[in-house]
């Protein structure tokens, strides 16, 4: 089958825009500023993450599976404070990772031999992937487990996932505490309107904006977040994220804060 040709009198697209999240957060802040608010900080959840000490007389050694370490391998020492691996865990709900590091720790009796030569083969074989997606280190043991905290989890569904914090003598996992991040909605209208019709709102239009605050220099980054992801991030909080609403050339033209009295905020764009 003849390929079609390219149609040289065709409609030309609109060209892509690109909105830069640094000057829309500057107009949230200076909107906010002279109404004499700020915006909210969200809880973001943490990871589950499992610890294990090495106990053995050998200086320990494998590649990250995150690749995050470039190209270096990790070294974990079997002496000194800081002797123990950090390992996160695949799953995408918290339910699942804290099922992985349940699982590892019985197969490899970790939390009683702590980090051994088998557990570190079948890692470097691959044999893990689907259990760890970063492995690091070195740490020290009693000081990063001393971190982890029962937290109870409630996800965008309304269900929660309820993770305690398991400590054995070499070996523990659980979650830390759901951090806090500042994150809005930033919304782009665009409707459509039929001959005769009412105007239908497109959807698709929401990308979710993080800030980063650096204290130390008064400065800040942002960065996008989808929609999907921005759900499994932020759990029920996501439904009283701050909306901003953008026109089409990114000038902001409302900014709807969660109220004390309204527990989910209404998605609807108000105009």
């Amino acid at each position: 089958m003849q390929a079609p040709r390219f149609n040289r009198f065709a409609v030309k697209s609109w060209p892509e825009k690109v909105f830069a999240g640094d000057a829309i957060y500057r107009q949230v802040q200076d909107i906010l500023s002279a109404a004499g608010a700020t915006l909210p900080t969200t809880s973001r959840r943490p990871d589950v993450r499992l610890i294990v000490e090495n106990t053995s007389s050998a200086t320990l050694t494998f590649q990250n599976p995150g690749n995050h370490s470039g190209g270096k391998p990790e070294v974990i020492p079997a002496e000194g404070d800081a002797r123990a691996v950090m390992i996160m865990l695949q799953g995408a709900t918290l339910a699942e990772q804290q099922a992985h590091a349940a699982a590892l720790v019985a197969r490899y009796d970790l939390g009683s031999s702590g980090l051994t030569a088998a557990f570190i083969a079948d890692l470097a074989a691959g044999k893990l992937q689907d259990f760890i997606s970063e492995a690091y280190g070195p740490a020290p043991f009693a000081g990063q487990a001393d971190r982890l905290q029962h937290l109870d989890w409630i996800k965008s569904d309304g269900a929660a996932d309820t993770i305690a914090a398991v400590r054995e003598n070499h070996a523990a996992y659980g979650a830390r505490p759901a951090s806090q991040e500042t994150a809005f909605i930033a919304r782009f209208d665009l409707f459509v309107k039929g001959t005769g019709t009412t105007p239908e709102r497109v959807e698709g239009g929401d990308i979710i904006i993080a800030v980063d605050h650096q204290t130390d220099t008064q400065s800040f980054t942002t960065r996008p977040i989808m929609p999907d992801v921005a759900r499994s991030y932020y759990g029920a909080a996501y439904t009283r994220l701050p909306l901003v609403q953008l026109q089409g050339d990114g000038q902001v033209t409302v900014v709807n804060l969660p109220t004390a009295d309204q527990p989910k905020r209404d998605a609807a764009p108000r105009r």
